[in-house]
């Protein structure tokens, strides 16, 4: 597993985990531990990763996943609006 990172909001709610063996990322609550949602699969596809190798969460809340396999990419994901 990378190393976590933890939501830009106020009261850092989340917890982002990358799970490199199942190429997931966990979005996970950052008081419980709980793991409230998670996305990717193994692959080439948008949203889908390859030795998914580190996270990223800039100043507007955009997370970032890092692969060091083939194709070696960045791959940016939005925060969900309500």
């Amino acid at each position: 597993m990378g190393r976590p990172t933890i939501s830009r909001d106020e009261a850092q709610r989340y917890l982002f985990v990358l799970d490199g063996r199942h190429e997931q990322v966990h979005v996970l609550d950052h008081g419980s531990g709980e793991i409230l949602s998670s996305f990717g699969r193994p692959g080439h596809q948008v949203g889908n990763f390859t030795v998914a190798h580190g996270l990223a969460i800039d100043s507007q809340g955009n997370l970032y996943v890092a692969e060091s396999g083939t194709g070696r990419r960045v791959q940016r994901f939005r925060p969900a609006t309500n």
